[in-house]
């Protein structure tokens, strides 16, 4: 009896390997698609609040800013996933989940600046400001160089 080759052996694990893949991004994708992407004008109105609590006061800063930080981290994860799929057919994709998920970031991230503003808490902003400002521009800088990829 003769056995196959073993570029026989090689395509059978690049084809399982290419399955598990799209399989793991499937799922990712609907994972995102049911748990994400509070858009900015429901971020107010979803964020817990304590009693007596107002919207510009600390309670709802520290809520609104743990949302925001959840969806920072997904973003982040959405990039590397992008990064690791360059020069893949899967890369395309990747992009345009970083991308969105970047743009939700953003969004939200003026959403709270504007609704601090509003609420006059200019002490917070600026506080804010000076922690979060960078870590925004780099998820921006990011997802441009990723897109300098792309092309």
């Amino acid at each position: 009896m003769r056995l196959p080759s073993d570029g026989y052996f090689f395509t059978l694990i690049v084809v399982i390997l290419s399955f598990y893949r799209k399989r793991e991004l499937n799922h990712k994708k609907k994972m995102r698609r049911c748990g994400s992407g509070l858009t900015s004008s429901i971020l107010v109105a979803a964020t817990p609040l304590r009693k007596n609590a107002t919207i510009g006061d600390e309670a709802f800063t520290t809520a609104a800013m743990k949302e925001l930080m959840d969806q920072f981290a997904e973003a982040r994860e959405l990039i590397g996933d992008a990064r690791e799929s360059l020069g893949t057919t899967y890369f395309s994709d990747d992009l345009d989940d970083a991308i969105k998920a970047k743009d939700d970031v953003l969004t939200q991230w003026k959403s709270v600046q504007q609704t601090l503003e509003a609420a006059s808490a200019s002490d917070r902003l600026s506080k804010l400001q000076r922690e979060y400002d960078v870590k925004f521009r780099q998820l921006e800088a990011e997802v441009e160089e990723l897109m300098a990829h792309d092309d």
